[in-house]
């Protein structure tokens, strides 16, 4: 399960990518989800109808406008969602 708030803590750790504006967020292995697409914040769940919405919410706490995801195992098959 995703804890987006280790996921924010690791990314205001680096002072390179804390103040960047053109922070990217990449979101592999999709495929491993196969019924919820869940992930935590302050401690709780949080649900999402979708795999666009799951991406939105992740997108929009982290203030991350450009997000890449795959379903697959291969890196060569990322794509761009906003």
């Amino acid at each position: 399960m995703l804890d987006v708030d280790l996921l924010e803590y690791a990314i205001n750790k680096d002072k390179m990518i804390r103040h960047s504006e053109k922070k990217n967020l990449v979101i592999t292995c999709l495929d491993h989800i196969e019924k919820h697409y869940r992930f935590t914040r302050h401690g709780k769940l949080i649900d999402s109808e979708s795999k666009e919405e799951f991406i939105i919410k992740i997108s929009n706490i982290l203030n991350i406008k450009n997000v890449y995801y795959s379903k697959s195992p291969y890196s060569n098959k990322l794509i761009k969602i906003f």
